[in-house]
This record gives structure tokens, sequence and C-alpha cells, in this order.
């Protein structure tokens, strides 16, 4: 298990009238064995890594742990949900401007909507709604005959073209530089972040540093019907009944 660490800011901090962070905060980046390899921008952009220390930073306070969860066994390609709320964090690619991302149908690739057109750049939000189960996809210059796809078996080759990492946060007090001891003390979130590779893994232009075009996708999970709250607590009453009848 790999993780890279960066310390957050002291609580000295707290002497200019900024908020200090927790004594131990990090920003964790676990690789997690994944069979995904990183290769470095033939521009000279920043790595995926420093895109995510500065999410960590900016958006979680400077202690969390993002946690690569495909190329790995088991391994998160799609998700059950009823949407998702999505962020575009980066995009460097020389076709950033035509890039488009999207969700479609588990099983159907057919049944799909895009969610980004490629017009939209670094801080666009959209949320969506979704079928139960779903995925994401990239269409490289708006090119949907050459789309990727979160599921890498759909993709030519069966190659990973985005690195997904899921979002851990820490809880109890316990810091998420504690994150090498089995993830003890922290939280699994519905957020992650896509890092994409735009070109075609393996072949002579791709560089293989999956930060093309960087999301945030926040999923929405599928709401409780408004009957089973008052159900489940029916059962509960059922239940406490026959100790209730039990005991005399």
């Amino acid at each position: 298990m790999t993780i890279m660490r960066r310390l957050g800011k002291t609580a000295l901090l707290g002497a200019a009238g900024l908020t200090a962070l927790p004594l131990g905060a990090a920003v964790n980046i676990d690789n997690n064995g994944s069979s995904i390899a990183f290769g470095t921008s033939f521009g000279g952009e920043p790595p995926l890594s420093q895109v995510l220390l500065d999410v960590g930073n900016s958006d979680y306070g400077g202690d969390v742990t993002f946690k690569l969860v495909n190329g790995v066994t088991p391994e998160t390609e799609s998700w059950y949900g009823a949407g998702a709320k999505n962020i575009i964090i980066q995009e460097i690619a020389k076709y950033a401007n035509k890039n488009a991302f999207g969700w479609y149908q588990l099983g159907n690739p057919s049944n799909n909507m895009e969610i980004f057109s490629g017009a939209q750049g670094v801080g666009a939000t959209k949320e969506v709604s979704t079928s139960n189960h779903f995925g994401f996809y990239l269409d490289p210059k708006g090119d949907s005959a050459k789309r990727m796809f979160t599921e890498h078996l759909l993709n030519a080759g069966d190659y990973y073209q985005v690195a997904i990492y899921q979002v851990f946060l820490p809880q109890n007090g316990v810091q998420s530089s504690n994150a090498a001891s089995g993830y003890n003390g922290l939280t699994a979130t519905n957020d992650y972040i896509l890092g994409w590779e735009d070109l075609r893994l393996h072949s002579r232009w791709s560089d293989q540093d999956y930060q093309d075009m960087v999301v945030k996708a926040t999923i929405v999970p599928v709401p409780l019907p408004a009957a089973l709250p008052l159900f489940l607590t029916g059962l509960a009453g059922l239940g406490m009944i026959g100790r209730f009848k039990h005991r005399h």
C-alpha cells in the first residue's frame, strides 16, 4: 500500500485568526496496490497526485485520504444511487474544450446522458439524476465513437482510462494520518475523484497522466420509500411486544 503524505498547516495559524488543523492532519494518497500505472505528462503539467493534494487541502481541510478503488480486487467502477453532483476540478488536455463527460446505465450503455459538453471549464458544476445503477464516460474530443467508460472491460483493449479515488474522512478524533493501519477510524464517503486519460492507453500519444479531465462526483443515495421508516418502526414495536409476552 503506497501512501503519500503532506502535512497540514500547523496550529500556529490560529494566532493569525485562521482555522487551525488538527495535530497529525494530512492529505494521504493510497494507490492501494492498483494495477494502474501512472506516467509523466508530456507537457510537464502537475501530476494527478498534486491535484489530489490541492483538493485535499481546499475541499477537505487538509485531513483526508484518497484511496484508489479500481485496478484492484474487488474494485469500484460503477455506482448504485439516484444521481450525482459533479464538479470539474481540472482540465489541462489539449482538447479540453471538446472532451465530453456523462453517465450511462449499467448493462445498457446506449442509455446515457451528457453532463459536461466540453464548453464548461474548471469549477463548472451540475447535478443529474441517473438510472439506479450507473457508470461515467468520457468522449475524447467529443467523439462518442471513441467513448471511454469507468468500466474498463467496455474500453478498447480493456484498458483503465480513468483512475477512481474514493474519499475517506476521519471520525472520532482519529486523523487520516492513521490510514496506513487498515483505515481504522476513517469513514468512507460518497465522494469520488475521477482522473481521466483522454488518449487510448499504450498508444504512442498517451502519457498515462490521468489528469486530462478530473471530476469530483458525489453519489446521491437512492432515497428510502417514505413509508419504510414507519414500517421499520412498526417491526421494532412488534419485537418489543414479543419480548414482553415472552417475559410474562
